[in-house]
């Protein structure tokens, strides 16, 4: 009886021990997608979009001069 208290006892903590490495490896690892969503800046979005004929060359110029444009401060 005894051991297979000791075989129910390791295998709990072997249990916890896995959720636990698992949860650290998950939240550990920001770029599990990436390969999925590759990441698109503002203007690579607005270039492509130009690109296909989307947007006019004057769309084009005052979207891409919002994105170079400094943000307004908070206020002032």
């Amino acid at each position: 009886m005894s051991g297979f208290m000791i075989f129910t006892v390791l295998f709990g903590i072997g249990v916890i021990v896995a959720v636990v490495w698992l949860v650290v490896r998950l939240s550990q690892n920001d770029d599990l997608y990436s390969d999925q969503f590759p990441k698109v800046s503002a203007l690579d979005s607005l270039q492509r979009r130009y690109a296909l004929g989307e947007l006019s060359a004057e769309e084009y110029a005052e979207k891409r001069a919002d994105i170079w444009a400094e943000p307004a401060s908070g206020g002032k």
